[in-house]
């Protein structure tokens, strides 16, 4: 009888290891399925994040893009309003000075009459 008692003592003593054991893990393995979960929850809310910086920085660069592309079609025009408003400059002293030519040309022209007229009187 002390055999079995002592077979039946050791047994007993093995299937509590044995149920500590599993219930051990089975505790372990519930935290670590937990401690899962939440890592799959921060992935997702950090991938969500992301991807709204990513739009917001999309959106940021297209605006620039827009504002880039805006400021130099003003600049493009300002500098074709400037470059007409200084080819009617030239035109209009170009006209300056082809009128005071032809007044230069008349008066000459009017002084080498006079200048003939009197070399013929002399004459």
């Amino acid at each position: 009888m002390e055999i079995t008692s002592f077979v039946l003592g050791m047994l007993t003593i093995v299937a509590v290891i044995i149920v500590s054991v599993i219930v051990v893990g089975m505790v372990k393995i519930s935290k670590l399925n937990k401690e899962k979960d939440s890592l799959y929850q921060l992935c997702a809310a950090i991938e969500s994040d992301l991807r709204r910086e990513i739009e917001n920085m999309h959106r940021h660069v297209d605006e620039s893009d827009q504002n880039i592309h805006r400021n130099i079609g003003e600049e493009i025009q300002s500098i074709w309003r400037e470059f007409e408003k200084s080819g009617k400059d030239v035109t209009m002293v170009e006209k300056t000075l082809m009128n005071q030519i032809e007044e230069t040309r008349r008066y000459v022209d009017s002084r080498l009459d006079k200048l003939a007229s009197k070399q013929l009187v002399k004459g």
